[in-house]
């Protein structure tokens, strides 16, 4: 959304798009030598590459029983 065409939910849309972009880019910079611990799965072809990097991400945090 570059233009919120002067609706008013679109504006707050669009403010709250801002602010997540520039805590995501504060996150980016502070962690950004951090390394993602490698893990073992049992899953092989196209589903492991789908979801090891994500389960990477999220290993040991309430999400990774979710996904």
């Amino acid at each position: 959304m570059a233009n919120p065409a002067f609706a008013d939910e679109f504006v707050k849309q669009l403010d709250e798009l801002k602010e997540l972009r520039n805590a995501l880019f504060a996150y980016r910079l502070v962690h950004y030598n951090d390394k993602i611990p490698n893990i073992k799965l049992n899953i092989t072809n196209r589903e492991k590459q789908l979801f090891k990097p994500l389960l990477r991400v999220f290993q040991n945090t309430d999400t990774q029983s979710e996904l």
